[in-house]
């Protein structure tokens, strides 16, 4: 990289920075160390870059915001001569003129290298979190100053109590499910599940960190027997019903366990719903589909379409049943809602309609 490095430093990039002690004694200068670069913004003009703490001490703590670079070809690659973590739980925003970053010589650059790879991948879901936390107390913030005029605080020179605080952050959250939204849009573009676990399905996790791979899929064979006994079963003329009868009969464990009922195995075609229509276990992953909405009269949720904004794609290794199997169930439902068509009675007409005409 150039003496212009500044023109080029991108998140992603690893550059060496004397990072702010938090105990210094005095005359204790910080050393030159790994830190990783988060974001890169612009503010009046000018640039700056959100910097994550680089550290070789093994510790657990703040593992959901780390990136971890510990084999060795990976910290060699990243221009590193040893396992690293960077925090993304201690940041600080500098100036990219700030003398605090070490150049080397040769380069006239601080940037030591680049992530690739998981690391890489860990980066993103690691600026995902940060950004909402930062989305949040920026959310929190504009409700304190838009607090109504009657109320007593934060106005007041009282001090403003910690439960209050936590309780308006609270409600922010609940109003504003789009920054809960954004963040799983981002994941289905990079390929990852952002919606709830599907029956037949764990969260894998890797052996490396102990971290569980949030957004990734891998079938559990023992639901995937029970998911494709359901499908034969089907396929072969047996009813829902009867099929989550036989299944409570033998004991074997639903979903959420309990008992099975019947809406666990037909569900809502329309809305994608129930075993047999779970488009995944062909590897079709749909999101988006729906929105909840809750009544606050009745304090349940509503399901609503969102036609126009539904993603899918075709995911490799998480099928759990085939086209055939799926081409079946679709011609037995349709079969079905035809001879409910038909024995349902007609509908009554309104009492007011007669009398308006």
């Amino acid at each position: 990289m150039t003496s212009a490095w500044q023109d080029h430093i991108s998140p992603g990039d690893i550059v060496t920075f004397r990072f702010p002690i938090r105990k210094a004694t005095d005359g204790e200068q910080p050393k030159p160390r790994p830190c990783l670069v988060i974001e890169v913004e612009e503010w009046a003009g000018k640039q700056f870059a959100l910097l994550a703490y680089g550290t070789s001490s093994p510790r657990k703590a703040n593992s959901g915001y780390e990136v971890h670079a510990l084999q060795p070809e990976d910290y060699t690659r990243f221009g590193l001569d040893r396992p690293t973590r960077f925090i993304g739980k201690r940041t600080i925003m500098v100036a990219l003129d700030n003398p605090s970053f070490d150049s080397f010589r040769k380069t006239c650059s601080p940037v030591l290298g680049r992530l690739s790879g998981q690391p890489a991948e860990r980066l993103l879901h690691v600026r995902a979190r940060i950004q909402a936390d930062r989305d949040m107390a920026r959310a929190t913030m504009l409700r304190l100053l838009l607090v109504p005029t009657g109320a007593p605080y934060p106005f007041s020179r009282k001090p403003f109590p910690m439960i209050k605080l936590f309780l308006r952050l609270r409600a922010t959250l609940l109003s504003n499910p789009n920054l809960t939204h954004r963040g799983q849009v981002g994941a289905i573009k990079d390929g990852k599940s952002a919606g709830g676990l599907s029956f037949g399905y764990v969260i894998p996790v890797d052996p490396l960190t102990g971290l569980r791979k949030v957004g990734e899929l891998v079938i559990d064979e023992d639901q995937a027997l029970i998911i494709r006994r359901i499908f034969q079963a089907f396929a072969d003329g047996t009813s829902p019903r009867a099929i989550a009868h036989q299944l409570n009969e033998e004991g074997v464990p639903a979903p959420r366990g309990g008992g099975w009922k019947v809406n666990t195995i037909y569900g809502n075609a329309g809305k994608g719903t129930g075993i047999l229509n779970n488009e995944l276990y062909i590897g079709q992953r749909v999101w988006n589909r729906l929105r909840y909405k809750k009544n606050p009269e009745t304090d349940r949720r509503n399901a609503r379409h969102r036609a126009s904004e539904i993603l899918g794609e075709l995911i490799e290794g998480i099928t759990i049943r085939h086209d055939a199997a799926l081409g079946a169930t679709l011609e037995i439902e349709g079969k079905l809602l035809e001879m409910l068509k038909k024995q349902s009675p007609p509908k009554r007409r309104a009492m007011y309609r007669t009398l308006v005409r």
